[in-house]
């Protein structure tokens, strides 16, 4: 059984391995394995919390973290979609909300058990950067024609990768029998502390096909030699 800080300190130190500027096999194969280890651990936890929670010094606690891109006014639609993926794989809960005295939601919130949110922050920094590298080779051999017609390409790119980085993280949880369960901790807070809380802004959708496609393939990591 890995405790809190062995899960955090193994996850971290795949992604670190991977580097600033990661292949595309290295990106897969971390993000899968840390929510492999994440699940894994979990399950393994709950059969032995009832009869050692008297004794644990790892408590459990929920926390919410916090990140802004102050590179951009607002949240683009690629990085809530994104975002969205990674709660949901990673069991915690997400959602955005402006600065002080601005209205642009420029700042995104993970909110669930320390070592999730941890591994949440690190998967999603590691994904982020391997969206824009992908998404910009595919524009540098694709885009053509008006602004509108090269943001319509990548609302649609960016629609296939996160289906296709979903469907990737499914697989595991299937192959694998891991079980996504979010803590009842987590689900008792955000029912006590953000229970207003008002559904994400809804993306109109892309109509480009061919770049949907491109970035499904992207997504699962699956041509493993393509931008080598």
């Amino acid at each position: 059984m890995l405790e809190t800080n062995d899960v955090i300190r193994k996850i971290n130190k795949l992604f670190s391995l991977a580097g600033n500027n990661p292949s595309e096999e290295e990106a897969q194969a971390a993000m899968l394995k840390a929510q492999e280890m994440l699940l894994a651990s979990h399950m393994t936890m709950a059969e032995v919390e009832s009869a050692y929670d008297e004794t644990r010094t790892d408590k459990k606690k929920v926390v919410e973290e916090s990140r802004e891109d102050k590179s951009k006014k607002t949240l683009r639609f690629w990085q809530r979609r994104l975002i969205g993926i990674i709660g949901k794989n990673f069991k915690v809960d997400c959602f955005t909300m402006s600065p002080p005295g601005s209205k642009k939601q420029s700042i995104y919130v993970y909110v669930g058990l320390e070592k999730d949110v941890q591994a949440a922050q690190i998967s999603t920094d590691f994904i982020f950067k391997a969206f824009i590298k992908l998404w910009n080779i595919h524009k540098q051999r694709y885009a053509v024609g008006s602004r509108r017609e090269t943001m319509d390409m990548r609302r649609s790119y960016a629609e296939g990768f996160a289906a296709g980085l979903q469907e990737q993280f499914q697989k595991q949880v299937t192959e694998m029998a891991l079980v996504i369960v979010k803590d009842a901790l987590v689900v008792t807070y955000m029912n006590e502390k953000h229970r207003n809380l008002r559904s994400g802004k809804k993306f109109k959708d892309g109509h480009d096909s061919h770049a949907y496609q491109n970035g499904f393939k992207d997504g699962k990591f699956s041509q493993r030699d393509k931008y080598l």
